[in-house]
């Protein structure tokens, strides 16, 4: 027997509680720290335990001797050599027969300092995270809390062990709680917990909050747990919809820019043809009410009509020009910062849309010299695009942002999307005012991109991919760059 506890590291000991006498192995002394030359006496083995842990062990030994006779626990110990050690004690009380009266007690004694470091190490771990960490046992009851679970449900770790954490769902989804709960515990494993969906806790005076939670199960002793990480995505949520707003200014701002330029170049524009059109007409009314009516005067104005008007239908068609702004604040960019920008605006119109964003952005573009707002305003516009042009695909909602700077020099952008593609005799007709393949467009997107895009001496173009769906690119110069001509 003192091979095998020897091998295993364990310390055999036994206490004679008539006569008060007690002994241990030498494995034993050497797992409480004592010295291979240094005496056993139990009175010099208590002075060695701080008095918290001595308290422990005096209890635990009075419950066993008072009740079944079993007893385990654990208590730090300062050996000779000043280290402390942390010990896992188990032992057996031995009763007379027939008075019951206890006689001697019998057990084993092992070192298990790296194991409780190692736990200690953890629960600053747990406690240190900045996400709420629960564990969960089969019966649905909370057994573990760290500090940032108080701050998010507002309960005290004291209110929160045993409670069911049934308590920290909403009301309304209660009821359902339990079911999904047991049929994870069924087939446990790491995993978020209904991805795709908002979820939403209770806290202590009854408010929810919208959160992220992350199961993963946990084997021990006392069977199968489950680790719940909850993590408040309130911030997040304000942050998405102060971006909305932020996405809704910038499309209402690009909708009255757009208005002002429409409405005034039109009127500046059509009001030379209409007043001669207005003009024309009053004067053939009177040489009609000559007598005889002049009819060569008549001819003149009414031909002069018909060129005034064929002058506003061409001032209609010239809409690309009409939206040019007079003053644009052009500085230093990096484009992939604009592009950074326009997803954030837009993330949750995207995520709606259940279209995921890849990014290809080149890590060493030169910077160009742009309106950031413009800019931002043509991403938009193209990214939308796309997933409009995806709306009626089941899966792979996909849009591909791309930069590079091409050998010719200039920074190159493009959007790919995963959508119908767009028909041969359309590619260059979509980027015309009025022209649109969308049913509810009215066609201006695009010519306001070519606009803003040619302002910045840049090009536009469009191509279909060779599997499925359309890109959008367009090229502006590189700071310093000298534009030369291109053939797109």
């Amino acid at each position: 027997m003192d091979m095998a506890v020897r091998g295993a590291g364990i310390g055999l000991w036994s206490r004679d509680l008539v006569h008060e006498d007690s002994w241990v192995s030498e494995t034993g002394l050497s797992v409480l720290g004592f010295a291979p030359d240094e005496k056993w006496d139990r009175d010099r083995f208590y002075e060695r335990l701080p008095p918290d842990d001595r308290k422990v062990l005096e209890s635990a030994v009075a419950a066993a001797v008072n009740r079944d006779g079993e007893f385990s626990t654990e208590y730090r110990i300062i050996g000779s050599d000043r280290r402390t050690r942390w010990i896992a004690v188990r032992g057996q009380v031995e009763f007379d027969a027939t008075t019951r009266t206890p006689l001697r007690m019998r057990g084993i004694v092992s070192e298990i300092t790296e194991r409780r470091l190692a736990e200690e190490r953890l629960r600053l771990v747990v406690e240190m995270s900045p996400t709420a960490l629960l564990m969960v046992d089969e019966q649905g009851l909370i057994t573990l809390v760290n500090r940032q679970a108080e701050i998010v449900f507002g309960f005290t770790r004291e209110e929160m062990a045993g409670m069911q954490v049934d308590a920290l769902v909403p009301g309304r989804y209660r009821d359902r709680h339990g079911a999904q709960r047991a049929a994870y515990v069924a087939h446990a494993s790491a995993r978020g917990m209904a991805a795709g969906r908002e979820l939403l806790a209770r806290r202590k005076d009854g408010s929810e909050l919208p959160v992220e939670i992350a199961l993963s199960p946990v084997y021990g002793d006392t069977g199968p747990s489950v680790l719940v990480s909850v993590l408040d995505i309130s911030e997040r949520k304000r942050a998405e919809r102060e971006s909305g707003i932020q996405r809704d200014e910038l499309a209402h701002l690009s909708r009255v820019a757009l208005l002002a330029e429409l409405s005034g170049s039109l009127a500046h524009e059509l009001n030379q043809p209409l007043t001669a059109i207005l003009s024309n007409a009053q004067a053939a009314v009177r040489f009609m009410a000559h007598s005889p009516p002049n009819l060569d005067e008549v001819r003149d104005s009414l031909t002069n009509i018909v060129e005034n008007d064929k002058r506003a239908g061409e001032v209609i068609r010239r809409l690309r020009a009409m939206l040019r702004k007079d003053r644009a604040d052009h500085r230093r960019l990096d484009m992939n910062e604009v592009v950074l920008d326009v997803l954030r605006i837009i993330r949750s119109d995207l995520l709606n849309q259940n279209v995921d964003v890849v990014l290809e952005l080149h890590s060493n573009l030169p910077p160009i010299e742009g309106d950031r707002v413009q800019l931002q305003q043509v991403l938009l516009n193209l990214i939308m695009n796309g997933a409009d042009a995806m709306a009626e695909a089941g899966s792979g909602r996909e849009i591909t942002l791309h930069t590079h700077a091409p050998d010719g020099g200039g920074v190159q952008v493009s959007v790919k999307d995963a959508g119908r593609g767009i028909a041969e005799e359309d590619l260059e007709r979509i980027f015309t005012p009025f022209v649109t393949t969308k049913t509810s467009g009215i066609g201006l997107g695009l010519a306001v991109c070519v606009s803003i895009i040619h302002t910045h001496r840049g090009t536009i173009w469009a191509t279909n991919n060779d599997v499925r769906g359309a890109t959008v690119h367009f090229k502006l110069p590189a700071l310093g760059d000298t534009v030369r001509p291109s053939p797109h």
